[in-house]
């Protein structure tokens, strides 16, 4: 895989710092036997494959959740479907870069979601919804979505289409040191955190 040496500043702070000015622009079956495929494989079901994404045979928010929080781990939600240009994106461009990965997967669980499927969801009271309900419901309207859960259920952030690697890690790590939390939002986070970069670089 492709390293993107997220720890030197030198190689990405101007990239976060144009796509901040730039502001965001939104783009809008069971996996089984999966050991031997290649990150990226496309699956039956027209998802990507990927060795990290939390496979559940019942798919219940509670049990991800608990089982997120055992590992003292977050939720983040992939919406994807199958045909999607911009998901087909994603797994190609940003998740071959391993710092990357290693950051989503160090301090979140992650599963897929099929946008348009029927597998069953069964939220934190106890009903159950179709996958392609279950995203009605959170109000996810384009693919791909990466959706930030709270332990208790709710949204905590979302970063909705395609945007490149180093700012969509930055996204994971917005999370991470609670920026939705602060009322800072997530252009202004990622200005501060790219000057703050450049001035350790400077010294």
């Amino acid at each position: 895989m492709k390293k993107m040496c997220w720890k030197l500043p030198s190689r990405y702070v101007f990239v976060l710092l144009a796509l901040a000015m730039a502001g965001l622009v939104p783009l809008s079956e069971s996996h089984s036997n999966t050991a031997a495929l290649a990150p990226g494989t496309v699956l039956p079901n027209g998802l990507h494959y990927q060795p990290w994404i939390k496979e559940h045979k019942q798919f219940s928010l509670k049990e991800i959740l608990a089982s997120a929080k055992a590992e003292g781990k977050g939720l983040a939600i992939l919406f994807e479907e199958k045909g999607c240009p911009y998901c087909a994106r994603l797994h190609a461009e940003n998740f071959t870069f391993d710092d990357v990965t290693t950051y989503m997967t160090k301090h979140f669980d992650i599963i897929q979601i099929d946008h348009q499927g029927d597998r069953q969801v069964t939220m934190l009271d106890g009903k159950k919804l179709s996958e392609r309900a279950f995203a009605r419901a959170m109000k996810v309207t384009s693919t791909p979505t990466t959706l930030f859960m709270k332990q208790g259920g709710a949204e905590n952030f979302r970063m909705p289409g395609f945007i490149p690697a180093a700012y969509y890690r930055a996204g994971y790590q917005y999370v991470v040191e609670k920026g939705p939390a602060s009322g800072v939002g997530f252009i202004p986070w990622v200005k501060a955190f790219a000057k703050r970069a450049q001035e350790k670089q400077t010294q």
